[in-house]
């Protein structure tokens, strides 16, 4: 039995059978939107911008969501777990619980439905030089960009097309109110810094914005010395904005980590990561692990990205082998739009996939036991499940072809999975 599950059921079902330890000290900040989250998983609500800041950490809803799993309920909004669950696999409610206990957090911190999280992330802006595949607009300037000058994707007809259609950014605050909370932010975090362990910026890309810099510099003129600074990267900034500054702050904080977004290596990454120059990304990587710096890839995977990833899990194995050092490691799947999901590749190849995957782990005995295994049953959960519909195929085909042509790459990378998408059916 994995470790997780072993967890679950000797900790985590003696709370509750719907306990999680993010509800409680993980918070996302998100200022462009005003809105906040408990996991990186959960969907984000509306913040009270009139209210000061606690009681934007402690929402109603996060409050009402505590009070909900301390009686054994599933909040809705956790249902990314409850599925994997459902299917007798490992969720991130058990990683991410296990991970705070052995960090030394305990069902105390279940006392109150009030918390300071211990782990905080924030986004201030969504400034970005990267056009991912699965990404739109609303976080990514390079994306705004591509519409304005190319106009709207067109011939897509499945649910949540209109990320990719419009140039709208529905609830995105006013340049007072992200000031105001912006400000909030920085208060509270000097306000309760001796109870906060991370702060994680995300964005877009952080190190284009300036008040990634202000907040850097800002926590260095405090007492941090505690602190693990970290920051969700695309490990390829543009020009201009050099990785390498991070390294005078290095003796400010406890840790600096690196959170990279990467799904794939090489070609692919080019690809599916369109902004991404992979030599220079591979450097920055070599520099962050030869100072030192803490290292964890963090992957998205859809329908192109899904084949990849063993290639990346082969890159990472050599590069801790290389620094005589360990890479953490996330993994996540494409929800929106559902058209890019794995679940939209054809039955076939996604039968090829299943024996690569299988075989991988036969062969490598390494990632036996570990999160790692856990992460592969979690790919071939989703290549087993039922094929999604031709008109979602349809929608994935139509968006590929003129994502490739305004991108200007050769599909061909992706070889009989190209031509498949090459066809009118």
């Amino acid at each position: 039995m994995s470790k997780y599950k072993d967890f679950t059921k000797n900790h985590l079902d003696k709370i509750s059978p719907s306990i999680c330890y993010a509800k409680w000290l993980w918070s996302e900040f998100n200022i462009p939107y005003g809105t906040t989250a408990s996991c990186n998983l959960n969907p984000p609500h509306a913040m009270n911008t009139s209210h000061p800041a606690d009681k934007l950490f402690n929402t109603d809803q996060k409050i009402k969501e505590r009070q909900q799993m301390l009686q054994g309920e599933k909040p809705t909004g956790c249902n990314y777990c409850w599925r994997y669950e459902d299917q007798n696999s490992v969720s991130d409610r058990m990683i991410k619980s296990e991970g705070y206990v052995s960090h030394g957090y305990n069902e105390k911190i279940f006392q109150s439905n009030k918390s300071v999280p211990g782990n905080i992330v924030v986004i201030f802006d969504t400034l970005c030089n990267f056009k991912c595949m699965y990404c739109d607009q609303s976080q990514s300037t390079t994306w705004e960009a591509d519409l304005r000058k190319h106009g709207p994707y067109r011939k897509l007809y499945t649910e949540n097309r209109i990320k990719y259609q419009s140039l709208s950014k529905f609830n995105y605050k006013t340049p007072d109110e992200q000031k105001y909370l912006t400000d909030e932010f920085f208060t509270y975090v000097e306000e309760n810094l001796p109870h906060i362990e991370s702060i994680c910026v995300q964005g877009g890309e952080p190190t284009m914005s300036p008040k990634f810099w202000q907040l850097i510099d800002f926590l260095s003129n405090l007492n941090a010395s505690h602190l693990t600074f970290a920051i969700h990267t695309n490990l390829c900034p543009s020009q201009g904005y050099d990785m390498s500054q991070l390294l005078k702050y290095k003796n400010k904080f406890a840790q600096i980590r690196i959170n990279g977004s990467v799904d794939n290596i090489q070609d692919k990454a080019e690809v599916s990561r369109f902004g991404t120059n992979w030599s220079k990304l591979a450097k920055n990587v070599e520099m962050i692990l030869e100072n030192g710096l803490s290292l964890s890839f963090m992957s998205t995977l859809g329908a192109l990205q899904v084949e990849g990833y063993l290639d990346l899990c082969n890159w990472r194995k050599s590069l801790e082998q290389k620094f005589q050092t360990n890479i953490a490691y996330d993994l996540a799947f494409v929800v929106d739009p559902s058209f890019q999901k794995v679940e939209v590749l054809p039955d076939w190849y996604k039968n090829k996939l299943i024996k690569k995957f299988t075989n991988y782990m036969e062969q490598n005995t390494w990632c036996k036991h570990t999160k790692q295994e856990d992460f592969f049953q979690r790919i071939i959960n989703k290549l087993q499940s039922r094929q999604l519909d031709q008109a979602h195929q349809q929608d994935f085909k139509s968006f590929v072809k003129q994502y490739a042509s305004r991108c200007g790459f050769d599909l061909g990378v992706y070889s009989e999975l190209a031509d498949w998408i090459m066809q009118n059916d």
